[in-house]
């Protein structure tokens, strides 16, 4: 089963879209399945059942977290460990996924 195919049968199987993708994406980068599932709970529904930020673009991002994040605090006097940037991407491109999701609102989407 490919990956994708997997974080649509994990989200309907009843678990959130930040679950069905941090558990499906996070098990390569060293993350548990259950710790996956437990971790990425709270941001279903739009980060709380708020409706704001589709839980699918927040298990992206903690899977970009896992692969990418800095396990050490830099002392740059910036905070941004993460190289959003990198590989290739650019403002203009950094932004498709919430781009196809209707600027990445779950209430947009639902």
């Amino acid at each position: 089963m490919k990956r994708v195919e997997a974080a649509a049968d994990c989200f309907e199987k009843g678990f959130n879209c930040a679950q069905a993708i941090l558990s499906t994406y996070g098990t390569e980068l060293g993350i548990e399945r259950e710790h996956a599932l437990r971790v990425a709970g709270p941001f279903g529904v739009g980060m709380g059942r708020m409706g704001n930020t589709c839980g699918a673009v927040t298990g992206a991002y903690m899977v970009i977290g896992l692969k990418h994040g800095a396990a050490r605090a830099e002392k740059t006097g910036s905070q941004r460990n993460v190289p959003m940037r990198s590989r290739g991407s650019s403002p203009r491109n950094s932004g498709h996924v919430t781009d196809r999701l209707s600027a990445g609102s779950c209430s947009a989407v639902t």
